[in-house]
């Protein structure tokens, strides 16, 4: 069994998230044959590529031409999280990184990839129990928490037969055409859950997701507490959480 972990992001997590990750490779390559990459945008950040003694580390300028040809079309939707269409520009920079990373997967071919922010602390035994679950029902995966109306994108778990759902920007222009009819769209623009929501509903599988708590880390060290308790307008999505959380724990 083969396992691919790809971690993405400008090394905000710091010291603190990079330690948890060796954690996840070091039981995950315990049990599987596994592959460590970590996709750092250099466009943001300029630091050494010895992040992590166990993961071969890529260093890539995100800002691409597409980044900024996306980022220019999202000027003409609303701007959802009201920071100038920064977010966006975020947004669209992992979507390169997370493409990066499932090009890199190609030679090794994994039956499974877990991918992970690297500003996120999650578990490390929480998640490998998670991975074991998905490898046995060979389901989509996601955390049930920080959906934001959507499904969680920061980190999750995909069979090999999902894997292209990494590659997040061959599903926008049909987001953005059919965002009108989407209930879960609160404001009409690009929103990274939002965007995942449609590109699962889209393959009419079902997938599995339970309660993992996680934590945001900032470049200071600042862990930033995540909410956690449903909000009654997001009915809709968390009612189809809830049932892919009762997938995960009633079906084998």
């Amino acid at each position: 069994m083969k396992i691919s972990i790809i971690t993405y992001g400008i090394g905000r997590g710091g010291d603190l998230c990079l330690s948890n990750l060796e954690k996840i490779y070091k039981m995950i390559s315990q049990l599987y044959d596994t592959q460590f990459l970590y996709i750092f945008n250099s466009y943001q950040h300029q630091k050494k590529s010895e992040l992590l003694t166990k993961a071969k580390v890529s260093l890539v300028d995100c800002w691409t031409p597409r980044v900024e040809r996306e980022h220019q079309r999202a000027h003409s939707f609303e701007d959802v999280h009201g920071d100038g269409y920064i977010s966006v520009g975020n947004l669209l920079q992992q979507f390169e990184m997370l493409e990066n990373g499932l090009k890199q997967t190609k030679e090794f071919n994994p039956d499974f990839i877990l991918y992970i922010r690297d500003d996120v602390l999650v578990n490390s035994a929480v998640i490998f129990d998670v991975l074991k679950r998905v490898v046995k029902t060979k389901k989509i995966w996601f955390s049930a928490f920080h959906g934001n109306n959507g499904y969680c994108e920061r980190f999750g778990i995909l069979p090999r037969n999902s894997a292209q759902l990494l590659a997040r920007y061959s599903y926008i222009d049909s987001y953005y055409h059919n965002m009108d009819q989407l209930p879960y769209v609160l404001r009409k623009g690009l929103n990274g859950e939002w965007l995942y929501k449609y590109i699962i509903d889209q393959q009419q599988t079902e997938f599995i997701c339970n309660y993992i708590k996680s934590t945001r880390v900032r470049e200071n060290g600042q862990k930033v507490r995540e909410r956690v308790i449903p909000r009654p307008w997001h009915a809709n999505s968390e009612w189809e959480i809830l049932k892919g959380v009762m997938r995960y724990y009633f079906n084998d």
